[in-house]
């Protein structure tokens, strides 16, 4: 298998699985109920410096 092959399979399951977590992560965040501002308000109140 050439380089090139292996650095297309690498990319073909980078996609898949970046594809599954993605997924997984939405399923959280609906059965969870967060929204947008839920995140922003963890983001700014999580920072140390402003």
């Amino acid at each position: 298998m050439s380089e090139t092959e292996q650095a297309e399979i690498n990319e073909i399951l980078l996609k898949y699985y970046d594809n599954l977590l993605q997924k997984e992560v939405q399923h959280a965040i609906n059965h969870k109920g967060y929204t947008k501002e839920d995140f922003e308000n963890v983001l700014n109140n999580s920072q140390r410096t402003k």
